[in-house]
């Protein structure tokens, strides 16, 4: 169920505005209810899932050129979004088993991991915090938390359309701001000596040497056993913002006196 409302809008007719909100109800979402374990099951797969989505997107372009062999408009399109769980099967939370976990009135998931707290810069141990928020190094005593959500909370782009006598060029860039990545993989090649015979990171060679370093990690033990290149720790949750060039398009429209005699009404020739 969706609403929705905008408004398109054309000034000087060089500036095209388009800005839309939205508002959706999506109900009946599969989830796996977990079960009694009388039953023999862990879980049942039910349409029992309800969440919303909320968002603002705008676009505008601009005509810098217009004339009749050189075209140049240019333009960017930015979307703000939220969701929101409303009904979980009556569970306040759940957890999908890849460290993530939905929390009921909260946005759609988040990454659930042990609370890496860095090195100890007096003995070169990698630290945690516990449920007191005190510093440990065991691993077994570490807290789990919810650290950075995996849905961007800004998604939009920009873009360029370039045109003289036939020929048009167009690249356009994208970016997501507010959100977070998880690189578990990276407990391989930054294993602080567990992964002892394979390649690692050259991140690596921050290690702690002797006290009082302050360094991103722990001292290399051979084959490591302290559990700080967990797979599911903090340690390897990253900021997910990013800019990319994502593409660019060339085309050359074939002149129609070349293509009419044919039998063409045009040909385009584009990578």
């Amino acid at each position: 169920a969706e609403f929705n409302t905008g408004i398109d809008a054309n000034l000087l007719k060089k500036i095209g505005i388009n800005l839309d909100f939205y508002h959706r109800i999506t109900s009946d979402m599969l989830l796996n209810v977990p079960l009694p374990a009388t039953t023999g099951f862990d879980s049942q797969r039910r349409n029992v899932g309800k969440m919303s989505n909320t968002g603002v997107e705008l676009t505008m372009d601009y005509k810098l050129i217009n004339t009749n062999t050189t075209n140049l408009n240019l333009g960017f399109n930015v979307s703000h979004i939220k969701t929101k769980i409303l009904d979980l099967a009556g569970e306040p939370e759940m957890l999908d088993g890849w460290n993530r976990i939905f929390r009921l009135n909260e946005s759609f998931s988040q990454w659930y991991v042990y609370d890496w707290a860095g090195v100890n810069p007096l003995t070169g141990m990698g630290m945690w915090y516990d449920e007191n928020g005190e510093l440990t190094e065991s691993f077994s005593r570490a807290r789990r938390i919810t650290k950075g959500q995996l849905e961007p909370k800004w998604v939009g782009g920009f873009f360029m359309n370039f045109s003289w006598k036939g020929f048009t060029i167009s690249p356009m860039f994208e970016f997501k701001t507010g959100h977070s990545v998880y690189i578990m993989e990276t407990r391989y090649s930054m294993s602080d000596g567990w992964y002892i015979g394979h390649n690692q990171s050259a991140a690596l060679l921050d290690y702690w040497k002797q006290p009082g370093d302050r360094v991103e990690n722990p001292k290399p033990i051979a084959n490591n056993s302290s559990n700080s290149n967990a797979w599911n720790s903090s340690r390897w949750i990253e900021k997910g913002d990013y800019l990319r060039f994502k593409q660019l398009n060339i085309n050359y429209t074939l002149p129609k006196k070349w293509v009419s005699p044919a039998g063409f009404d045009a040909i385009d020739i584009y990578m």
